[in-house]
């Protein structure tokens, strides 16, 4: 029987979930492993990570920067937009650039992803106005519900069922893989039993 603490920083998306079983299998068999989460966007999660304040780390989107070990993990998440079910764009089934020009839109913060945005939308980007930035979608969302504002983002994370929101995908599709990242210090028998089991379930994703 292991016991421990596992630190594990993360962004917020739908698609951990296939993460969450791999703690649950491993609390079932361990149930005095303690795992302990950090909500970050991959800087602050890789500032933690090579401080010692946490041992893995989930991206999304990037490869881990120099120094890092990462393992890829076989979900994806899809970009769109979060938007009042009764804006004019929500009848659409998916987004183009041109839908955003001239609305006033909601983005991440984070430097990589407004030149992503940028390349995607083209000519079109100079004419989005850029009402708000976030670091966390789920408050960022509030401004879609309120306000009338278009926050680009990933869909998977607000719960649309029974609300008054919509998400609608961008076309051309713009996407982002799951990563974990660790770092090469030594890790704890808990950490290193969660490393294993992860490594385990996504066996046929190489690690770098």
């Amino acid at each position: 029987m292991i016991n421990g603490d596992v630190y594990i920083g993360m962004g917020e998306a739908g698609s951990l979930e296939k993460i969450i079983e791999v703690i649950d299998s491993i609390q079932i068999e361990h149930p005095g492993i303690r795992f302990h989460f950090y909500s970050g966007n991959a800087e602050e999660i890789e500032y933690r990570i090579g401080r010692g304040m946490l041992d893995f780390g989930v991206i999304f989107g990037r490869q881990a920067s120099e120094g890092f070990s990462s393992l890829t993990i076989n979900e994806k998440e899809i970009w769109g937009v979060i938007m009042r079910l009764d804006s004019p764009l929500a009848s659409r089934r998916e987004i183009v650039p041109r839908d955003l020009m001239d609305k006033p839109i909601v983005v991440s913060g984070q430097a990589e992803f407004l030149h992503r945005l940028s390349r995607w939308a083209g000519t079109a980007f100079d004419r989005f106005q850029v009402a708000a930035t976030y670091n966390l979608i789920n408050n960022a969302s509030l401004l879609a519900k309120s306000g009338g504002k278009y926050v680009i983002g990933y869909g998977s994370i607000i719960n649309m069922e029974n609300s008054s929101l919509a998400f609608r995908p961008l076309a051309p599709e713009i996407f982002d893989n799951l990563s974990l990242i660790w770092k090469g210090q030594p890790l704890t028998k808990a950490a290193a039993m969660f490393l294993e089991s992860m490594k385990r379930s996504f066996a046929e994703y190489p690690e770098r």
